[in-house]
């Protein structure tokens, strides 16, 4: 059994399932020349500029091609512009592009201007929109025009000048299968059916199939003139699918927009095989961009995503649209919004807390410790009591929050007093700065020359004696006093003579 598929006129070339539909090919709808075929003609016109641009009253405003644009209209009234009042003012582009291998037009463009009673200015006078279509389906813009302005895809002629845009065509219908006039014509040229059924459905056969009476148990003997009764042949029956005219469904619609990310997140179902369309557009109407056209998708869950970040807050809409092979089409238009999370500016300042030096005079090292509240670049120095910088301990060097300590040598700083300097910088350019001082009071020391050194209580060879030390080791010298030091060496402090230790 075959799927008997048909149309009023082929313009003398059949289709392919395929190209019509997108579904797999059929061997035996093939695409060949039909002679026989009435070669319908069809062809419309359409004026570039519909309504004269001096007329501002609305009722006074009357469209030029009212047949198609009365079709036009409500193609829109579907597609986002439901209780609107429209009119066209202008269709600038038309075309049909992209031959199938049957020689039908599967694409084209379309460009509609048009004002709507809702829309008007400050001055009271109606805002100019425009929908642009581009490389959509040929389906589409056949839907919009009208399906009885284009009566078939197999386009023949285009032409346009300043103010007018013919389409000329052969065919009525799809293209796919027995031509009705092909075969009238085939007929009355004295073709018979299974001629026909053959030209239009290569490679199929005709089978009869035959019904008999139930007969009795017992049957009386004919007559002699009686004839045996003839079985009848039931009538053959080449069937013609019913029309599908379900439109798909599109359930479990979502949009989930993550403003932190700058991502709209699209979701649906659909239940059968067919094409889809997804696109963006805005508040006013205007489609911003296409996610996805005509894309021949299997049943099932299909996710889009959009990125958000050229968007201005506001109200958008991600719509979608349904074809199957029938062209019966679905559509639904869920809207999202859009809310940049505008960033908070960073304007406090690092802090530097618990700042403390401390010097050892006598190994000439210094050490600086502090903490920060924050990742920060830091830069710290030393410099002297007129304010000349020394060195530099760390210059814009990234340091972590915490605890920061550093050591650092005095070898090369006379005695004085000087200052560390700390600046640090966040991220967000916010700067602290914190200093210390702190004192260099360098040490002298000495080696003992004598045998056996006697420390005393004060500078004078008859002071008490308090301790001794041994030849060669090393002694602290913390002042001198008329040819006396004031040394010191382990717990041990007291004057010694200048010319025992050098």
């Amino acid at each position: 059994m075959i799927s008997a598929v048909f149309s009023a006129s082929n313009g003398r070339k059949t289709e392919s399932n395929a190209n019509v539909w997108g579904t797999s090919p059929v061997s035996y709808l093939t695409i060949k020349t039909d002679e026989f075929d009435a070669k319908t003609a069809w062809k419309f016109s359409v004026k570039t500029q519909q309504i004269d641009p001096a007329i501002l009253s609305w009722t006074q405003m009357k469209e030029f091609d009212t047949t198609i644009t009365t079709s036009i209209k409500s193609w829109m009234l579907t597609h986002g512009y439901a209780g609107k009042e429209i009119k066209i003012t202008a269709i600038p582009i038309l075309s049909l592009t992209t031959p199938t291998s049957g020689g039908r037009v599967s694409k084209g463009d379309i460009t509609i201007e048009f004002l709507t009673k809702d829309k008007v200015d400050e001055k009271g006078l109606f805002l100019p929109q425009k929908i642009e279509y581009k490389n959509v389906s040929a389906a589409q813009i056949r839907a919009m025009v009208g399906m009885r302005a284009m009566l078939s895809y197999l386009v023949t002629n285009i032409t346009q000048t300043s103010d007018n845009i013919t389409v000329s065509g052969l065919g009525d219908g799809h293209g796919v299968g027995l031509s009705q006039w092909g075969a009238k014509n085939r007929a009355d040229a004295g073709q018979k059916y299974n001629e026909i059924l053959a030209f239009y459905y290569d490679g199929t056969t005709i089978t009869k199939e035959y019904m008999e009476r139930p007969q009795s148990a017992v049957q009386p003997s004919p007559e002699p003139n009686d004839q045996a009764e003839v079985p009848t042949t039931a009538p053959i029956v080449i069937e013609t699918p019913p029309a599908d005219t379900t439109a798909p469904q599109i359930s479990a619609v979502s949009v989930n927009v993550d403003n932190a990310k700058s991502k709209a997140a699209i979701s649906f179902k659909t239940n059968e095989k067919a094409k889809i369309s997804v696109y963006i557009k805005d508040s006013t109407g205007k489609i911003l961009t296409y996610l996805s056209q005509d894309a021949l998708t299997e049943p099932g869950t299909i996710s889009k995503e959009y990125n958000t970040s050229t968007l201005a807050n506001g109200k958008y809409y991600a719509g979608i649209i349904a074809m199957d092979g029938s062209n019966n089409r679905a559509s639904t238009l869920p809207s999202f919004e859009v809310k940049k999370i505008v960033p908070v500016k960073d304007t406090t300042a690092p802090k530097i807390s618990s700042v403390k030096t401390s010097v050892n005079n006598t190994t000439n090292k210094a050490s600086l410790t502090f903490n920060t509240n924050e990742t920060s670049k830091l830069t710290i120095y030393i410099k002297d009591s007129k304010g000349k910088i020394l060195t530099y301990l760390k210059k814009d060097a990234l340091t972590k929050a915490g605890a920061v300590k550093l050591d650092y040598s005095t070898n090369s700083y006379a005695n004085g007093k000087y200052t560390v300097a700390i600046l640090t910088v966040d991220t967000s350019n916010n700067k602290s700065s914190a200093t210390a001082a702190f004192e260099v009071k360098k040490v002298k020391t000495g080696k003992v020359l004598v045998s056996l050194l006697h420390v005393r209580t004060s500078a004078s060879s008859k002071a008490k004696i308090i301790g001794t030390i041994k030849k060669n080791q090393t002694v602290t010298i913390l002042s001198t006093s008329r040819g006396w030091y004031r040394i010191s060496y382990g717990k041990l402090t007291g004057y010694v003579p200048q010319t025992a230790v050098k």
